[in-house]
């Protein structure tokens, strides 16, 4: 029994250490054959296979892949209008903006007082009688425009959503700013010119 114990105690060391290996990683050194309690657990020593100047790397993820968006067009069998009070002559006014597919505009206001009461141009409304003209851009969803009359010229830029546009503008006349006014979009039969 003597001889049962003494075999016992060194395998149940050694799986003791083996287990604290698995646990933490170190590596068991026997200096001397089973049987004797001359066993030492040192670190184990796993820095020789990394190389210090790789990087962590990560699986490659797939990218979602989204729908193109729309392409947004310029709507040219009407006009663009937007409604406004101008507090200096006491009047309702309606700015109209015509698009055309070649790159070209134009532009009017309207003074809704007491001698007219239309909202709209009338169908001569057109690039020949004109007076003021310009030439127009739309990137993405971004539309700029700079009009021009007999008295100078008028920058326009914003958000363009296909049936209506958010404008911005700026006067080279006479410095006057405007920001963020709505122009919806009006056919032609919305108007009565068909």
């Amino acid at each position: 029994m003597k001889h049962l114990k003494k075999s016992i105690i060194p395998l149940i060391l050694i799986l003791a250490l083996t287990l604290s290996v698995v646990l933490c990683g170190c590596e068991i050194k026997i200096n001397s054959p089973i049987g004797s309690e001359d066993v030492t657990v040192v670190p184990a020593d796993d820095t020789d296979d990394i190389d210090e100047t790789d990087e962590p790397t990560e699986a490659p993820t797939e990218e979602p892949t989204e729908a193109p968006a729309p392409s947004l067009t310029v709507l040219t069998d009407g006009i663009y209008c937007c409604f406004y009070e101008d507090s200096s002559i006491g009047s309702l006014c309606n700015r109209v903006m015509r698009f055309y597919s070649d790159g070209t505009m134009i532009s009017d206001t309207i003074v809704q007082d007491s001698t007219t009461t239309k909202k709209f141009p009338t169908s001569s409304f057109n690039y020949s009688n004109a007076h003021i003209k310009g030439t127009w851009t739309l990137a993405g969803d971004q539309i700029s425009f700079t009009t021009t009359s007999s008295t100078g010229t008028v920058d326009y830029w914003g958000d363009f959503y296909g049936d209506y546009m958010i404008l911005d503008s700026h006067s080279n006349i006479n410095d006057h700013r405007t920001s963020g006014r709505r122009y919806d979009f009006y056919s032609f039969d919305d108007m009565g010119w068909n």
